[in-house]
């Protein structure tokens, strides 16, 4: 059965994400030959350069080890417009150590090499440097065979275009029947082991990411005046595949009471690595903001929408906890107690001094302050059986609960 390693090569635009895939197969081919390229796309505006990945999968299957330890890997951009072609050199990944392809098998890769800010354009070669393989097998000598390479540069003709926002794929798919070769047989003294590669490579295109999603957080929010008088709120933008866009230019507006604070018209946000923008809005007046954030591009718009309530807080409501309690003397004679202040909107209230009064046993305190969550607590205890209520008073409201002490 035929068995082979996997090099796959991957070139990401670093400004932009990815979506789509649409493979094309090419026939079985040796280093140094040549097909026909494929047909060239107009470059598309956007990001100037990019990132190349070059993976290492699968194996030979009847030798136990191939290493191969590769010094340089390039990829060449064609020249164009009085310009001449160039080599790009990526960075090797753990340089001067080998791998072995056999133990890259069942889907497992590894990075070989990696290299930032490639330029858009057409490409036409792939080439590696190869500084040294071993082989070994089964029955062979326990440091395995030097091979030979008949030429230390591995090089691919594939021409391909990569545009912007873009990625290309290229699978080169080794037969390890035919890479590795003895010339004499591997039964017996083997003379010779020549590493000789036989490729097929494959092309994947990946179309360009796009923004799919804008969210405005939170989407609903309430501020009690005076001292609440900012608030912050954070887009986001996301494309297909749910991966931040950066870079991206937000357009903001407002309406109702106030204001984007230290912003300038026309008010604006630009999303970051992770694809959010946060804003602050302010207001010394009650009443509703409504804040839009707006993207559009190239007749793709997307619209959040937040909504702000300022209010001046007014003691709405005053709750006595619990309702009834009962404590079983002698042993259990006091009882916490917690009255809460809340306003309109069913916030705690702080700063609140409420009354307490009683008809049997005795209070810790007569009155009480509310704290930042508009709660106070205060006991009373009793030694004597007896039935207690407990009135909480705060202008015009009120509310009672029972406590009951029990000597059987």
């Amino acid at each position: 059965m035929k068995r082979g390693f996997i090099l796959l090569t991957v070139l990401t635009l670093a400004a932009t994400l990815l979506a789509g895939c649409a493979p094309y197969e090419a026939p079985s081919l040796t280093p140094e030959e040549t097909t026909p390229s494929p047909t060239t796309q107009p470059p598309i505006p956007g990001p100037s350069t990019g990132t190349i990945k070059v993976l290492v999968t699968d194996a030979p299957g009847d030798v136990s080890e191939v290493n191969v330890t590769v010094s340089e890997v390039e990829v060449h951009k064609a020249g164009g417009d009085g310009e001449s072609g160039k080599w790009i050199t990526l960075d090797i990944a753990n340089k001067g150590q080998p791998f072995n392809l056999l133990a890259l098998q069942d889907g497992l890769t590894m990075l070989l090499a990696e290299g930032n800010e490639v330029e858009p354009g057409k490409y036409t070669q792939l080439r590696m440097t190869v500084f040294n393989v071993i082989v070994k097998t089964d029955d062979g000598p326990e440091d395995g065979y030097q091979a030979i390479v008949p030429s230390d540069k591995l090089k691919f003709v594939r021409p391909f275009n990569l545009e912007a926002g873009e990625t290309i794929t290229l699978i080169a798919d080794f037969d390890a029947a035919k890479s590795v070769i003895f010339p004499g047989g591997k039964k017996g003294n083997v003379k010779k082991v020549i590493f000789k590669p036989v490729v097929k490579l494959s092309i994947q295109k990946e179309g360009k990411p796009e923004v799919a999603s804008l969210t405005l957080e939170p989407e609903e929010a309430l501020n009690a005046l005076p001292d609440d008088n900012e608030h912050e709120l954070t887009v986001t933008l996301l494309d297909q595949k749910g991966e931040p866009m950066p870079e991206k230019d937000i357009s903001l507006a407002i309406t109702g009471v106030g204001n984007f604070k230290d912003m300038e018209e026309p008010y604006m946000v630009t999303t970051g690595e992770d694809g959010t923008a946060t804003f602050t809005i302010s207001s010394d007046e009650a009443g509703e903001s409504i804040i839009t954030a707006t993207f559009e591009d190239d007749g793709n718009t997307l619209i959040g929408t937040a909504t702000k309530e300022w209010y001046y807080p007014e003691v709405s409501e005053l709750e006595l906890e619990p309702e009834s309690a009962v404590n079983q003397l002698p042993g259990d004679t006091t009882e916490t107690f917690t009255v809460t202040v809340t306003d309109q909107n069913g916030i705690g209230m702080p700063d609140q001094v409420v009354s307490i009064s009683t008809d049997f046993g005795t209070l810790s305190d007569t009155s009480v302050t509310t704290g930042s969550d508009g709660t106070a607590t205060f006991t009373i205890s009793s030694s004597d059986g007896g039935t207690a209520t407990i009135t909480a008073q705060l202008g015009d409201l009120s509310d009672t609960a029972t406590k009951e002490w029990i000597t059987d």
